[in-house]
């Protein structure tokens, strides 16, 4: 956590963070989800929380029990939880991606996507996104990619990587992006990305590697 300097003479340390604690002017910061969790001091409500690996700001809240570990974290120690900071523009790494091609990010990726508007993918240091599992894609979302950055198939999942929520979907646009199926670490061919039906959506210089793909109802391909 951000402490105050150390050197002021007069004042103890414990006072300075008793102060910035419940000062609701600064945000009070964690290096990590995990030592938010485990701090045992309690905030007053509306403190805002900056978690540099989540890349973003949470107010704490009231209560544990809206939690979800995406967009509302609760606490480990005492009954708080703290809810994020939403902007027009989502990213990923917001909400728990961690893309490096280790982690199974799909549940995060998920609910990011399920938040519609523009989801922001940016650059990690591996630049990859690895999902064990279909990812949907609802209506009115905008998929935003750094240059590079990739969402892989794990081993031997041989499922459809990324469909349409329902036949109905419309306004779906993706930018940059790479989509892998990783074939050759599936047992059976499967469709990188299906999409059924839709109507004004379109696909700007999106790299699809897979054999199989079906992208019915797109109205721009570049």
């Amino acid at each position: 956590a951000i402490r105050l300097a150390d050197n002021i003479t007069g004042v103890s340390q414990a006072s300075l963070d008793a102060s910035l604690i419940n000062d609701l002017s600064q945000a009070y910061e964690f290096a990590t989800v995990a030592e938010y969790k485990d701090f045992a001091t309690a905030f007053p409500v509306g403190k805002v929380i900056h978690l540099l690996d989540r890349r973003a700001k949470f107010t704490v809240v009231t209560g544990t029990g809206a939690a979800n570990t995406f967009s509302i974290i609760a606490s480990d120690q005492v009954s708080q939880s703290i809810d994020l900071v939403k902007k027009d523009k989502v990213s990923v790494i917001n909400v728990g991606v961690k893309g490096d091609d280790t982690t199974l990010d799909t549940l995060a990726l998920q609910f990011a996507w399920n938040l519609g508007g523009t989801i922001y993918h940016p650059n990690t240091a591996s630049n990859t996104i690895l999902v064990n599992d279909t990812l949907t894609i609802g209506s009115n979302t905008t998929l935003e990619f750094d240059v590079g950055v990739k969402i892989k198939l794990a081993t031997g999942i041989n499922k459809t990587m990324v469909k349409n929520a329902d036949a109905s979907n419309t306004n779906i646009t993706i930018i940059n992006g790479i989509f892998d199926v990783d074939e050759v670490n599936q047992t059976t061919q499967q469709h990188c990305i299906r999409f059924d039906n839709l109507s004004n959506s379109y696909f700007d210089r999106v790299d699809v590697r897979a054999t199989h793909f079906i992208g019915g109802g797109i109205g721009s391909w570049h």
